[in-house]
Formats: structure tokens, sequence, C-alpha cells
């Protein structure tokens, strides 16, 4: 598109955030109403993609230099109601992560089922292929597995529940880091971890171990860790959606863009994952009964989709108030 076309195609919108900023400067943002604000924050997302596309195709132009000034003016706005401290934290809890969940819950979806895939992949080939399970856990027998904590082999339950907690948490920050590969390394380590879970699944299963203890083994702190998994393994998805995907935008500013918003995350899944930890340490172990485990396990997720739905319906009608403070 030549400059001329691009400025007349765009300038309306230009002319408009020039109207907000000035309001803004004047009055603050209490001189904007709910549905001004949330105009504000399209405009300023719909003209630093301008910013960025001017910067490819008309570098040096006094339209660069236009445009870096306005969102520059504009900026200082978006984070004007940025909360600090106590505040700003609960505001993360109980706003801007059950938002952001809804957001990019396209590539948590994608994640869980990329994760999901691998499970019934390992689980299928160690139980039609036994001996396929020494390429997951060398030495381990389908045989030699007890998971009773308190009977003679509780060497096996030790060794399983670390396994998959110290995996988890593993898996989650690689599911993250990696999306840097243009999200072929994140679809590689969910896949390959949802094969070593479903793996251990089938030893359990083939060794005729009991599937109540081992659940009961897993779920407790599973749930919130394996929510965090797909949360992580969404957010590196976001990362390489910006690598692959750039829109109007360079690609390095479209990868930087998702990543931040990928990072947003972070401090949530590193909560669930202490709170995992906490329930693993402490409560798996537990000589309780499986039972009792299991209405543990089940409890933890209903609270997830209560909290998730509960706070998510308090702010679904006012999400500008968290793309002034938050998403850029």
């Amino acid at each position: 598109m030549k400059e001329d076309k691009f400025v007349a195609k765009n300038v309306d919108k230009w002319h408009k955030l020039e109207e907000y900023n000035a309001i803004l400067t004047k009055k603050g943002v209490n001189g904007l109403d709910a549905a001004e604000i949330k105009d504000f924050a399209g405009l300023y997302r719909n003209v630093s993609h301008h910013l960025s596309y001017a910067r490819t195709y008309f570098e040096g132009s006094n339209i660069v230099a236009y445009l870096n000034q306005l969102i520059g003016a504009s900026h200082n706005y978006i984070f004007t109601r940025e909360e600090k401290g106590l505040t700003g934290f609960k505001s993360y809890l109980t706003k801007g992560f059950p938002l952001a969940i809804r957001e990019n819950r396209k590539f948590i979806y994608s994640a869980f089922i990329i994760f999901m895939a691998g499970l019934l992949f390992g689980l299928a080939c160690v139980l039609t292929m036994p001996e396929y399970s020494d390429f997951f856990f060398p030495g381990i027998n389908a045989s030699d597995l007890n998971l009773n904590p308190t009977g003679d082999d509780s060497w096996a339950y030790a060794f399983l529940s670390s396994f998959i907690m110290v995996n988890n948490i593993r898996v989650s920050f690689l599911a993250f880091a990696l999306g840097a590969t243009a999200g072929l390394g994140t679809i590689y380590v969910l896949f390959y971890n949802g094969m070593v879970i479903g793996a251990l699944t089938a030893v359990v299963v083939a060794g005729g171990a009991s599937i109540s203890r081992y659940l009961a083994m897993l779920l407790p702190h599973g749930f919130i860790e394996l929510t965090a998994i797909f949360i992580s393994g969404g957010a590196g998805l976001l990362i390489g959606k910006g690598l692959l995907i750039p829109g109007n935008m360079k690609r390095k500013d479209s990868m930087i863009k998702n990543a931040k918003q990928a990072a947003y995350l972070i401090p949530c899944i590193i909560m669930m994952l202490i709170v995992a930890g906490v329930i693993e340490g402490f409560f798996t172990p537990l000589a309780v009964s499986h039972l009792f485990k299991l209405i543990f396990a089940f409890l933890t997720l209903v609270l997830m989709i209560l909290y998730y739905r509960f706070f998510l319906r308090r702010v679904k009608d006012q999400p500008e108030k968290r793309s002034l403070s938050d998403k850029y």
C-alpha cells in the first residue's frame, strides 16, 4: 500500500486517538466513560499496528515520527490505572488472570489436546507392547509396582510421586520457554510428557496395581499441576503464534507483544505449582482412605472452575478496565 493511501485509510483513527489524548490530559481517565475507555484501548492497539507497518514500509517518513509520538502519548495513559502492591495483586487474581485465561483459552485448549494426544499414545503403546515401558522407565517392571505408601514397597509410591511432581514443574516452564521456537518445542514437550504420563498409567494397569491408589497418588495435586501445564503450554503456543503469524507487525514486534501477553500468566502458574507442591508434600503421602484423597482431588478441580467462573462473571462486562492496566 502506498503511503498516501495508508494515511487516507487510517487518519480518522489517528485524529480520534488525538482527541482522547487531549481529554485525558485535561481530565484524566475519569473524563472518559466505559465505552470511550474501551474505544481508546482499541484505538491504541490499532495505531500501534499502524506504527509497526509504517516502520516497515515507510521508514524515514514523517508519518513514522507522528505515529511514534501519538503512541508515546497514549502509552502513558494506558498505564495510569495500574495498581501496585497488595491492591494490584488482588486485582490480578480477581480480574486480570481470569480475563487472561478467557482471552487465551484457544491456546490453552490446544495445549490440553496436544498433551492428551501424547497421553493416549503412550498409554496405547505400553499396553499393546509392554517392552516399550523400558523406553520411559528403564529397569522398572510393571510387576514391581505397589502403590501402598505404608507397605513394604513404599519406595515405589515415593518414586512415582516425586517423579510426577518434578516432571510436571519442569514441563510447565519448558512449555512456556520453548514458545520461542515458533511453538514447535512447546508442542514436543507437551506431547512427549503426555506420553510419559500415559506410559506410567499403562505400567500401573499392566502390573495389576491398584488404580484407585494410583489415582489417589496422582490427582490430589495433579489437577492443579496439569492445569498449570496447560496454561504454560498455551502461553508457549501464543508466543509461537506471534513469531509465525505476525500480521501487519514486524515478526520481532509481534513476538515481543505476544510474549508480554503470555508472561502475564506466569505469576498465577507459579502459585498453582507452589500449592500443588504443598499438597504433594503434606497431603498426598498421608495414609488415609483413597476415597478421601479422590474426593479432595475433585474438590480442587471444582474450586478452580468456580474461581474462574465466579470472578470472570464479575468482570465480563468491564474488560476495558484491565486493558488500561494489564494487557499492554
